[in-house]
């Protein structure tokens, strides 16, 4: 009878470390190699002076007291724009990497502001 104790509390134990602690373990190198990273502009991609729009470079107070940085993309001062598009380029990316899309919404008369995610270009 003790051996089958002995057993079952050395099962229990195992389950516990492959159904728990191992996938613990795991979540935390993935955290680690993912996050945490500062994303910089690629030198191969395009910037404000490739196109021909008007930018304005803005910033402005998180509620936790970040310092949160965007730009305005918008044709020229003289047009009325359909709508105004909030562009965020997602983890991983700035805005720069899509500049060919901001350009099209410019272009077809509509202002992009547009902002990188805290930690990466120059947030």
């Amino acid at each position: 009878m003790k051996i089958w104790v002995k057993a079952l509390i050395i099962c229990i134990i195992l389950i516990i470390i492959l159904f728990v602690i191992a996938p613990m373990i795991f979540t935390i190198i993935l955290y680690n190699n993912n996050f945490g990273i500062r994303v910089s502009v690629m030198q191969n991609t395009f910037d404000e002076t490739d196109f021909s729009m008007q930018t304005k470079e803005i910033s402005f107070n998180s509620n936790s007291g970040q310092i949160l940085r965007g730009f305005i993309y918008r044709k020229n001062d003289t047009y009325t724009p359909k709508a105004l598009i909030v562009f965020s380029p997602g983890y991983l990316n700035t805005h720069n990497d899509y500049l060919n899309q901001i350009d099209f919404f410019v272009q077809n008369d509509f202002i992009v502001l547009a902002y990188d995610n805290t930690g990466s270009r120059k947030k």
